[in-house]
């Protein structure tokens, strides 16, 4: 069992703050509730079939998490039906390697 299994098991066995792990761990719990995130919201992989279309790209215009790989950006996909589909950035859609919707800004109080 990896150091990540195990400490992903210390957490699920134990109400956060209130078992005794190692004070260190404590930090962790916030990397373990992005985890969670990233779990919840999936990157959605693009692929190239033969013929040259990508699939897998968005359904709707809008702005979405994109990935080449290496850098993570926000962007407007575009899809100009019979125009094409492009990225407000003027980035290449096919340098894009995965697209994630965008997550939901935390609420504060009194707004």
């Amino acid at each position: 069992m990896s150091d990540r299994e195990k400490t992903l098991k210390d957490f699920a066995d134990c109400e956060p703050y209130a078992c005794d792990l190692p004070a260190v761990t404590i930090k962790s719990r916030v990397y373990i509730d992005v985890l969670e995130l990233l779990k919840e919201q999936a990157w959605h992989l693009l692929k190239e079939d033969a013929d040259g279309l990508i699939r897998g790209l968005p359904g709707d215009d809008g702005q979405y998490l994109m990935t080449d790989g290496d850098d993570i950006w926000i962007d407007d996909y575009v899809d100009g039906v019979d125009d094409g589909v492009w990225l407000d950035s003027g980035r290449d859609i096919r340098e894009v390697k995965a697209w994630m919707y965008m997550p939901e800004l935390p609420k504060q109080e009194g707004r």
